[in-house]
């Protein structure tokens, strides 16, 4: 300091303007570090590896600062997310092998986001607009066609952009093809529902009312069972606490004529018990398996497989699994959903989360059993990350 700044000092004071040029010739490393400290960045999810069980923040999954990524060729969007849809398949996307493909780490998570649109060089989505898809559980996400086959879709003006990772987004879909494609209700049936209060259970009641079904739910708590019941389920049995042989007994009551369709979100006592309950011939929509998901393979293997494909023969049951990508027509199940929501035909319940810093803790509400009245960190409704 005092070598440059000292009126005695033998350096030219009309060179100190030069000096961070100098600085940058003759000390290159530090212009580079500079430019490394102020380069843009933002905050994302990554996973780190495979869990065993329930995932472990900052072990398996963990909030990192990530360069911001730039549009640098034709066809790339950067994309704000704005909202990100937090789903209990989520948990299998952490695996190495994930629905059939095997996955890198660590990796960003992701899923079904909705965000706008702030830089672009495709034409097809312009900056300002609001886009939905597959994306990821970051601040930003850069969209590049050539990587990802799923693509994006303009969000409509009548669709707000939670709305479009709900009840117009998978879930929608995942309820609507599940039902109506997979289990094809007929008027007058019973239709059993686990996870009846969840984001596409919740959508499977109504659309089996809209169908003429009785509808016969299980949910955990009594808030939610009163809520799938003015969704118009004519009951709702609260699993929470009760042994498969207890729940058996209750279905038993709910629905004497027996169960003909089943549409199957959640595996473990509640499957065991429809199952008991389940008429000859009757039809089974497998969607998901959520009290298996943080199980460990070696605990896994001693379901019971036998038992229930046994019962299938016996019963003469249709068990489908199916996976919503395999159905392409999202768009009619948008069409017909939202048309059922302006129509009141069909309510939907959000539970919107502030905050990507909080993410792995909003994720693991979904596994938690309880009453949100009593426990907060109990997910109620389509749980979303809005950020």
């Amino acid at each position: 300091f005092f070598f440059f700044f000292s009126p005695f000092s033998p350096f030219p004071r009309f060179l100190l303007p030069s000096l961070p040029l100098l600085d940058a010739v003759f000390f290159p490393e530090n212009l580079a570090f500079r430019r490394k400290t102020t380069m843009a960045t933002m905050k994302a999810w990554r996973v780190l590896q495979q869990p065993h069980g329930t995932p472990k923040l900052n072990e398996d999954m963990k909030l990192e600062e990530l360069d911001l990524p730039k549009v640098s060729k034709d066809g790339q969007v950067l994309i704000r997310i704005t909202h990100f849809s937090l789903d209990p398949f989520l948990r299998g996307t952490l695996n190495e092998m994930s629905y059939g493909r095997k996955q890198a780490y660590p990796r960003t998570l992701g899923g079904f986001a909705s965000g706008e649109v702030v830089e672009s060089r495709n034409d097809k989505y312009a900056k300002g607009k609001l886009v939905t898809g597959f994306l990821s559980l970051a601040e930003y996400h850069l969209f590049d066609p050539e990587s990802s086959p799923r693509g994006l879709t303009i969000i409509p003006d009548d669709v707000t952009p939670s709305m479009a990772v709900g009840i117009c987004g998978m879930p929608g879909a995942t309820a609507y093809f599940g039902l109506l494609e997979v289990l094809k209700p007929k008027e007058g049936e019973t239709l059993a529902v686990s996870a009846a209060s969840g984001a596409v259970g919740s959508l499977v009641v109504q659309i089996g009312k809209i169908h003429g079904c009785r509808v016969v739910g299980f949910a955990g708590g009594k808030d939610k069972c009163d809520w799938v019941k003015s969704l118009g389920a004519e009951e709702c049995i609260d699993y929470r606490g009760k042994s498969e042989s207890e729940l058996t007994e209750e279905l038993k009551k709910a629905a004497p004529k027996g169960i003909d369709m089943y549409f199957d979100n959640t595996g473990g006592p509640c499957s065991d018990a429809v199952i008991q309950n389940i008429n000859t011939r009757g039809r089974v929509s497998v969607c998901g398996q959520i009290a298996y998901y943080n199980t460990p393979p070696e605990e896994l293997a001693q379901t019971k497989g036998v038992p229930l494909l046994f019962t299938a023969l016996r019963k003469q049951l249709r068990i489908e699994g199916f996976l919503v990508g395999q159905f392409p027509d999202w768009n009619k199940a948008f069409a017909e959903l939202n048309g059922w929501l302006k129509d009141d035909k069909i309510k939907i319940k959000e539970d919107v989360r502030d905050g990507i810093d909080n993410a792995f803790d909003y994720f693991m509400s979904l596994y938690r059993v309880g009453d949100q009245a009593a426990d907060k960190d109990t997910n109620f409704g389509k749980l979303i990350v809005k950020l």
